[in-house]
C-alpha cells in the first residue's frame, strides 16, 4: 500500500515519501480507492489528515461522494432507510461498537425490534457483529458517519 501511494506521487511528478504514505495508510488503511485519492489530493505541503478531513467533508470530496453513493446504494431501496441510517450513525460513534442493549439505548428503540433493523445491515455488509458488539465494517464510512452524526446534533 506505501509502494501504491508512492507510486501515484511519482506518476505525478512528485517526490515519494514513506513517512506520509505510512501517515495515509494509518488513515484509511490499505484500501487503493482510498490511498490513491489521498495521494490525488495531497500538494506536498499539507498534512495529511487535513487532506483526509477535506475528502470527507468537502461536498465534491472523492471520499465523500463515495460514502454517499454506497448508503444510497445499500440503504436506497430499503423501506427502513431512515431508521438504517440513524443505527449506523450511533454505531459509528463508538469505535468498539455497540452490543443490542447499548444499541436500543442509543436510538431508544425497543431491543426486539433492532433485529428487523440490523439484519438488512449485515445483508449489505455496511456492518458485523465482533464479540456481541455492532461495529461498521469500513473505516472511511464510519469516520464519514461519525461527521454526519455531529453535524446533525
Amino acid at each position: 500500500s506505501i509502494l501504491l501511494f508512492n507510486k501515484y506521487l511519482k506518476a505525478k511528478k512528485m517526490n515519494t515519501n514513506d513517512k506520509i504514505a505510512q501517515d495515509a495508510y494509518s488513515l484509511v488503511g490499505g484500501h487503493p480507492l482510498y490511498l490513491m485519492a489521498i495521494a490525488e489530493s495531497w500538494d506536498g505541503k499539507q498534512q495529511i489528515a487535513d487532506v483526509f478531513q477535506n475528502l470527507l467533508t468537502n461536498t465534491l470530496g472523492t471520499l465523500k461522494l463515495y460514502c454517499e453513493y454506497l448508503l444510497s446504494e445499500d440503504l436506497g431501496t430499503i423501506i427502513r432507510g431512515p431508521m438504517l441510517r440513524t443505527i449506523l450513525r450511533a454505531i459509528s460513534e463508538h469505535d468498539q461498537g455497540l452490543s443490542y442493549s447499548e444499541l436500543s439505548k442509543k436510538i431508544s428503540n425497543p431491543i426486539n425490534k433492532l433485529p428487523r433493523y440490523v439484519k438488512p445491515l449485515i445483508g449489505a455488509d455496511l456492518i458485523e457483529q465482533k464479540e456481541g458488539k455492532f461495529v461498521i465494517r469500513d473505516k472511511i464510512l464510519q469516520e464519514y458517519l461519525k461527521i454526519e452524526a455531529k453535524e446533525l446534533f
